[in-house]
């Protein structure tokens, strides 16, 4: 194998590794930032904006940043309320379906009343 082979091999091979290596810290938050706002004000965002009560709160780091999720309960169900921590922007709201939505189903699959 020429020395220029050789050579163009080992770049390659340690550009993988590279990569390999970001994609990983990437995925694992290694570069996220550190929250700006603490867990009370995400909970107090959330609070306010779907006008329930928060549950949980916990920090999760997503790439190059740190998001709260929030479980909120109001009237309507509950509510699950990804917030930015470096700014307090709701990034997120979905409908949080627990395990107690799946005790209420009887899976007769007719969709009568006795799913409540």
């Amino acid at each position: 194998m020429e020395k220029s082979t050789k050579i163009i091999l080992i770049v390659i091979i340690v550009a993988l590794i590279s990569a390999g290596m970001g994609f990983f810290a990437y995925n694992n938050g290694v570069f996220a930032k550190d929250p700006k706002i603490s867990e009370d004000e995400a909970k107090t965002i959330a609070e306010e904006h779907t006008g329930g009560e928060a549950i949980s709160v916990h920090v999760e780091k997503e790439g190059f940043t740190t998001v709260y999720e929030v479980v909120v309960v109001n009237a309507t169900g509950e509510w699950e309320v990804e917030i930015d921590s470096q700014n307090g922007d709701i990034l997120e709201i979905e409908e949080n379906d627990g395990p107690e939505d799946e005790e209420r189903d009887d899976d007769d699959d007719d969709d009568d009343e006795d799913d409540y």
